[in-house]
């Protein structure tokens, strides 16, 4: 502890001897703006010497902090007259450290005016210097630690440097790396080659590039597929090297791969099935009726024929329902303007065909050339499927069917509302009746496809369907089947020369493709975006305009001008989507 006790000639002793000895945390005293006194503590913190006095030294280094209470007390002393103020600075103690200190101080009229000051260490802070090195040593931790790949290279592509996890994915020492081109590590030929040279000729001309993936090939000269992503390193306002992170998804990727082969085996077997047994079903239903109208056949036979009949009819359908199930999957037709008109009375026709032992009422309000809606020739199925299962399901042999159509929504869309009158969709599974999952719903719709196949037409179609009761409340009265489906609209070409506003480009092996556009659609309803403005590309699909190869990931969405790759969260395609909307170029933003 330290205490000048002398003030000028007179031998008072100042009152602060005992707090001094008696407080354990760092305390000064000031007279006016000279220190006065500290204890060990305050001796401690700033490295003062035991036994030795600087009171000069202490006034000067503890400047800083009188000022600054000096400046709160008097403001506190303006607005509250409160005596205690507390804040903290930053200062030097005599060993040039820097040091953070927290303050409480306190102003004492007792024989005078003093200011008593607790003064604690927060943090110390280190210089210049010390904090360079500790930030390097953290990033070659973390850089040499790093379970991705990272390289470190020249605008001319030669690697500088590497780290464990880069060694690992290409199979050399690092010794073997550094001062070889990462071009020497691309394939050599192929499609895939001619994709990896142009992600890493854009990585070497200093492009940002997130979440791109493309081949490598290993010490092994197996391909390695890597999710990239690169940044230039600036050096004095120039790029003087480039930061690649390279996360290996060869596992990812093959099992892709895996899925694709199987996938297109079991489609072909699929084809050559549907076709064959196709050719097959209307060989037997030919030839059965031909039975039936050349031959009298004693009742029970023409019973059992009608049976027959009925089931390789049932057969064509669930071949027909599956047909369309893997169009719409791989290759969904393009739309165009659909008169549901004829599309209506083409289904109704061949619904009254399947069951000639019903007497079939149907009845509609629709009239030639009355709507254009955007559709394709899947729409007849729509109807078809749905006035089929309702004319299955009525146990009556007079079955009556009312459908009603409306323009909705500011004549963007036509309602179109079918009734029966059979034994209805209980609530409970009223959501799930369009899906073919569980044994709840197999109970309603039987063993087939049909309303399955409807819902992924409607889907395909940017339409609604659902199911309700005819007499709300009272689900054994029957069931209404309400539809939804787009009107056609003539796009004007967009500003940019593109052919819609959001382009989906997705494959049928794509793990994010499915979740991902589900997650697009939501959002775009969210936000009231119209579906015609989404185009969806398989990319699969030999009529598509881009392949695989040409795109950096998949799924990739191009929203206006802004592309999103990969699993993309829900937040990127909000943001995208009102990007777009508040865009000047987005349709009717001008009108």
């Amino acid at each position: 502890m330290w205490l000048h006790s002398k003030k000028g000639n007179d031998q008072e002793e100042l009152p602060f001897e005992l707090l001094l000895r008696l407080t354990t945390e760092p305390l000064v005293v000031w007279s006016g703006r000279d220190v006065i006194g500290f204890n060990d503590a305050a001796m401690s913190v700033f490295s003062f010497k035991p036994q030795e006095s600087y009171p000069s030294q202490a006034t000067v280094l503890l400047a800083p902090v009188f000022d600054q209470i000096k400046q709160k007390h008097n403001l506190a002393m303006a607005q509250s007259g409160e005596l205690e103020v507390n804040g903290e600075i930053q200062l030097q103690d005599l060993n040039n450290e820097n040091i953070l200190v927290r303050y409480t101080a306190q102003r004492i009229e007792k024989n005078g005016v003093y200011t008593a000051a607790i003064l604690k260490p927060k943090t110390v802070l280190p210089t210049e210097d010390e904090r360079f090195i500790e930030v390097r040593s953290r990033f070659e931790t973390i850089f040499e630690n790093s379970p991705v790949a990272h390289f470190v290279v020249s605008r001319r592509g030669t690697i500088r440097e590497v780290n464990r996890a880069a060694c690992r994915l290409l199979g050399y020492k690092r010794e073997d790396l550094l001062k070889r081109n990462i071009t020497t590590f691309q394939p050599h030929a192929g499609e895939e080659s001619e994709h990896s040279q142009r992600i890493l000729q854009t990585i070497l001309d200093g492009d940002v590039l997130h979440g791109v993936e493309a081949p490598l090939v290993n010490a092994s000269s197996e391909r390695v597929w890597v999710n990239i992503t690169s940044s230039p390193i600036e050096t004095r306002g120039r790029v003087s090297e480039i930061s690649i992170m390279a996360a290996d998804i060869t596992r990812r990727r093959e099992a892709e791969m895996r899925e694709e082969e199987e996938a297109n085996r079991a489609n072909l077997y699929l084809e050559v099935m549907t076709h064959d047994l196709s050719n097959i079903n209307q060989s037997l239903v030919f030839s059965l009726g031909l039975i039936q109208e050349k031959m009298d056949l004693p009742s029970d036979i023409e019973s059992l024929l009608r049976d027959t009949n009925w089931n390789l009819r049932r057969s064509a359908r669930m071949i027909s329902n599956m047909r369309a199930l893997i169009t719409l999957r791989e290759t969904p037709p393009e739309k165009r303007p659909i008169d549901p008109y004829e599309m209506l009375e083409r289904a109704i026709q061949s619904v009254a065909d399947d069951f000639p032992w019903k007497k079939l009422e149907m009845k509609h309000n629709i009239e030639p050339d009355l709507y254009e809606i955007a559709g394709h020739g899947y729409v007849e199925q729509v109807f078809f499927n749905v006035l089929h299962n309702a004319a299955m399901f009525d146990e009556s042999n007079e079955v009556k069917l009312d459908i009603t159509s409306s323009l909705i929504d500011r004549g963007t869309k036509v309602r179109f509302e079918i009734e029966d009158r059979g034994p209805g969709i209980p609530d409970g599974i009223k959501e799930d009746v369009f899906k073919r999952t569980g044994d709840p719903v197999e109970q309603t719709v039987g063993r087939g496809l049909g309303l399955t196949v409807v819902d992924r037409i409607v889907e395909n179609l940017h339409g609604n369907i659902w199911a309700e009761d005819r007499v709300l409340g009272d689900h054994s009265e029957g069931t209404r089947i309400v539809l939804e489906l787009p009107i056609w609209v003539e796009l004007e070409k967009l500003p940019c020369g593109r052919e819609a506003c959001i382009t989906f480009y997705r494959s049928n092996h794509c793990m994010f493709c499915d979740p991902v556009y589900t997650l697009l659609n939501e959002k775009m309803e969210e936000l009231q975006i119209p579906r015609y403005l989404l185009k969806s590309v398989n990319v699969d699909s030999p009529k598509a305009e881009v392949s695989k190869e040409e795109l950096p990931m998949l799924p990739t969405i191009q929203i206006c001008d802004q592309q999103l790759l990969g699993f993309v969260s829900e937040t990127q395609i909000q943001t995208a989507l009102f990007k777009l909307v508040v865009h000047e170029c987005y349709p009717g933003q001008n009108d």
